[in-house]
């Protein structure tokens, strides 16, 4: 499984093609330097290309929906040579939506670089993010506003989205889950520095998805555990449903709780939170406690902060 996962990643880095992330890395993530160093300039040239000055060309599509007269400003930089055909993607396009302006802006400080780059450091995207086709974005481009994308060759990747089992449709199926990815899956602690003192916000709250009182079992800091951005009312579901799986100790020491013990006892609390609310936010939560093998992470981001 793990040299499979190793040659589909050198695929995608060699020859760019339009693979789909995989959906988690197994134990490639905990494997040797080359191995890592190739998984995580997959994933450091999508921050890049976000915050920094790596993109070869941005484009800034305007959308305007008819029915509702509303407008829609979309900025995607794009990398690995990635181009979108303006009569290819108008073409995609629902009938109530109208491309009103379409510009392309190219990277005069660009430089192609195929040095392979060391990071001393595990990211989310070890462990795969959402990607879609270009023309899958087109055919509901309105839907995706919000979030963070890149173009990378022919295909539209959404970095801080994991690619669990499912997770496009059940964004789609809960504005709840929907919400939370326009933040992303990150550390608690950048979550919780993107919203601080951001008014409209006070009743969300990053949330470490598996619980911060289990740091020291898995040998982690909890500010580095990932996280995500709910509103305090299902934060606080959250919190007492795991109580009654794990209930608190005096002292809060869980050291004689393994490692996957407490990874079912969260799946198993999240399973039930579903099954009570129907909400696909925690079947998302569910599936990433169970496909993921990693719960943090010490490479820090900048979480932008949703319109």
């Amino acid at each position: 499984m793990k040299n499979k996962f190793i040659s589909i990643f050198l695929a995608v880095v060699l020859l760019f093609s339009n693979f789909v992330t995989p959906v988690f890395a197994a134990d490639g993530v905990k494997g040797n330097v080359s191995e890592r160093s190739i998984q995580q300039q997959l994933s450091n040239k999508y921050t890049d290309a976000i915050y920094g000055d790596s993109w070869q060309r941005k484009y800034t599509i305007t959308l305007l929906d008819e029915q509702t007269n509303k407008k829609s400003v979309f900025v995607i930089p794009a990398i690995n040579n990635g181009r979108i055909d303006k009569n290819v993607f108008e073409s995609n396009l629902p009938k109530n939506l109208k491309l009103v302006d379409f510009q392309v802006v190219d990277n005069t400080n660009f430089v192609n670089n195929n040095n392979i780059r060391l990071f001393a450091v595990e990211t989310l995207y070890d462990i795969g993010c959402l990607t879609l086709s270009l023309a899958e974005f087109a055919v509901n481009p309105t839907f995706w506003n919000g979030f963070n994308v890149v173009l990378d060759g022919a295909a539209v990747v959404l970095p801080f989205v994991p690619s669990v089992t499912g997770v496009t449709r059940m964004i789609k199926n809960s504005d709840k889950l929907a919400d939370a990815m326009k933040w992303g899956v990150a550390r608690y602690d950048d979550l919780r520095d993107a919203k601080s003192g951001i008014s409209r916000f006070k009743n969300y709250e990053a949330h470490h998805i598996i619980e911060k009182r289990f740091a020291d079992v898995f040998e982690v800091n909890e500010k580095s555990m990932f996280a995500i951005t709910i509103h305090k009312n299902d934060h606080n579901l959250i919190t007492r449903k795991m109580q009654k799986k794990i209930p608190y100790r005096t002292g809060s020491d869980y050291s004689d709780l393994s490692e996957g013990y407490i990874k079912r006892k969260m799946i198993e609390g999240y399973d039930e939170l579903y099954s009570e609310t129907g909400d696909d936010l925690y079947k998302f939560l569910s599936k990433f406690v169970k496909e993921s093998d990693q719960i943090s992470t010490s490479k820090r981001v900048k979480v932008k902060v949703p319109n």
